[in-house]
């Protein structure tokens, strides 16, 4: 009898203890539940989602969705096309900055060169002839017999060799008689007849002398103008 009766408290109290411990799972957290967390879409939402947790204890890598995966595959491409706004990259060209000799904005800003030629006016075959012995003319030509020299005589396009000597002489203060057809009767009071009956001026240009007179020879830039004394008949060369 007695054993009967341990058998049942035995029983009731293995009974009490299963109803307690019941109670204590329906109060507490559930076996194998797992806490939510924030997930980020990369487009300023959120979402509620449970994070997925591999069961093998190994760390799994979200892919992006959605919007997030286009701003990704934006940044780096955006500006590769053709090499624009590509750091380092080279814009064609000329990046130097070096402006081209040949470019019209170059020719603009270079001088333009002026029209010049050059004049030379001697009487070398006069002192040869001992023209300085005359006291009229000592001390008056040069020893030399150079009476003007220059190889810059700038000039106006339409210049003729007279307009150009002339003004010349003149700027210098060397006396001078010129006719108006341009016959030049003497330089530095040095005239025609001065050295013999032949004797008298005669102009080159360029090494040539010219069938006609000095009033309508037209200059050009570059021109090489001789006015030579000469005292007879080929003394000038």
């Amino acid at each position: 009898m007695n054993a009967k009766k341990l058998l049942i408290c035995f029983l009731t109290l293995c009974l009490l203890l299963c109803a307690c411990g019941k109670t204590d799972l329906a109060q507490g957290e559930t076996p194998g539940s797992e806490p939510q967390t924030e997930q980020t879409t990369g487009v300023g939402e959120t979402s509620s989602a449970p994070a997925s947790q591999p069961s093998n204890g190994t760390t799994c890598t979200q892919t992006p969705s959605g919007s997030a995966q286009k701003a990704q595959a934006g940044t780096g491409q955006g500006n590769n096309s053709g090499g624009a706004g590509t750091a380092g990259s080279k814009a064609p060209g000329n990046t130097s900055g070096a402006r081209n000799p040949n470019s019209p904005a170059a020719t603009a800003e270079q001088p333009q060169k002026q029209n010049t030629i050059s004049l030379s006016i001697t009487c070398k075959n006069a002192i040869h002839n001992g023209i300085l012995e005359d006291p009229n003319y000592a001390g008056v030509l040069p020893e030399n017999g150079v009476i003007f020299s220059s190889s810059a005589v700038q000039i106006e396009s339409g210049d003729t060799v007279m307009q150009v000597v002339k003004s010349t002489l003149k700027s210098n203060k060397i006396v001078y008689q010129i006719a108006s057809d341009g016959y030049i009767k003497s330089i530095a009071g040095l005239g025609e007849f001065d050295c013999g009956a032949q004797s008298g001026w005669l102009y080159k240009v360029n090494g040539v002398q010219p069938s006609i007179s000095t009033r309508y020879y037209t200059l050009q830039p570059g021109d090489q103008v001789e006015l030579i004394y000469t005292c007879k008949q080929g003394d000038v060369s």
